[in-house]
């Protein structure tokens, strides 16, 4: 009854999920952005699809918002642009506390990115605060007809319209 019994349990013990198989995530037809928003340095953002899919993410980043001359009128840009990064990443789970350079955690592993391949963006700044070390400011963004694609396929998704709003950014070295 021993053996039967440790059999058993050696069974269970190793025929458990098998974390070899790699899980299909699809990016859903519509990408309506409401999750976290954050926001690092000059200028990293990245937002979450919904609370249930932190792990899907749209990145937006930037050389810098004085050398993209990015005022309170507002800065449009045609995408892609070579001075802007803005993609969606799928990762194996949330990827947010871990997209600025300040932070050193282990980054989870990328599934799939979808490449901006067309549409415009506008950058709004406002509330820009500079001291003798640091320097903060907030930023609203304006996406339009935005589409992605992916990785090496065919695929492609697309946002008509979005906004962010009040995302704070800002440098403090050291």
């Amino acid at each position: 009854m021993k053996k039967l019994l440790l059999i058993l349990l050696s069974i269970l013990l190793f025929s458990g999920c098998d974390k070899d198989e790699e899980e299909d995530v699809t990016l859903p037809f519509e990408l309506d952005f409401v999750g976290k928003v954050s926001g690092c340095g000059d200028f990293s953002i990245i937002q979450e699809l919904d609370s249930l899919n932190p792990n899907i993410t749209l990145s937006i980043a930037g050389t810098g918002r004085e050398e993209l001359n990015i005022t309170n009128a507002g800065t449009t840009f045609s995408l892609p642009d070579s001075d802007l990064i803005c993609n969606i990443n799928i990762h194996e789970r949330s990827n947010a506390n871990n997209f600025c350079n300040d932070v050193i955690e282990e980054i989870p592993e990328l599934i799939s990115q979808w490449q901006v391949v067309s549409g415009n963006i506008t950058f709004f700044v406002y509330d820009v605060e500079e001291t003798e070390f640091e320097t903060y400011y907030k930023m609203n963004i304006l996406l339009e007809d935005v589409i992605f694609q992916k990785d090496a396929s065919e695929e492609r998704r697309e946002i008509s319209r979005l906004v962010l709003e009040d995302i704070g950014l800002g440098f403090l070295p050291g």
